[in-house]
């Protein structure tokens, strides 16, 4: 077994004992390294697990916005039609349909697209703090009220004492 392959093994059986909750002075004496070489043994697999995880989201967000926008496309020409024979000789062409059908599922397509993307525009741009201080005679009330709380418990308390 070569270096790198040794290395490689190692640093997959860190990130398998770091998942199972070993600290990195277990895991350390584990692998016959020292504790800092265990955390970067963890490190580096959680890069590379991280790394595994972007390049399939890519991957099925490459796919998911094909398949949108062939919906799209096939949206369009629903919308407008397209005349017989425009994809070979056998090809019957499509019909125009009325813009309440298609339409809609346009919008919807090109949301979802827009979702995936990350192109959506944010719901809210600005908040207003309309928050304004309490009335100072609720602040005076509730003071009152706090303050006759810690007597009646205070009384209760030497009660409780004397009993």
């Amino acid at each position: 077994m070569d270096e790198d392959a040794e290395r490689a093994a190692r640093v997959a059986r860190a990130w398998t004992l770091h998942r199972r909750r070993w600290s990195s002075r277990e895991i350390g004496a584990e692998l016959g390294v020292s504790h800092a070489t265990a955390q970067r043994y963890v490190e580096e697999a959680r890069h590379a697990a991280e790394w595994s995880e972007i390049q399939q989201r890519a991957g099925r967000r490459g796919r998911m916005v094909a398949f949108l926008d062939e919906l799209a496309r096939r949206g369009v020409e629903r919308l407008e039609g397209r005349p017989a024979g425009t994809n070979g000789p056998d090809d019957p062409g499509v019909e125009p349909s009325t813009y309440e059908v298609v339409v809609p599922v346009l919008m919807k397509v090109v949301q979802e697209i827009n979702r995936v993307e990350g192109n959506y525009a944010p719901v809210r741009m600005a908040m207003e703090d309309d928050r304004r201080p309490p009335d100072a005679a609720l602040l005076a009330a509730m003071e009152d009220e706090a303050r006759r709380t810690e007597r009646l418990d205070d009384a209760e308390l030497r009660r409780e004492l004397e009993e």
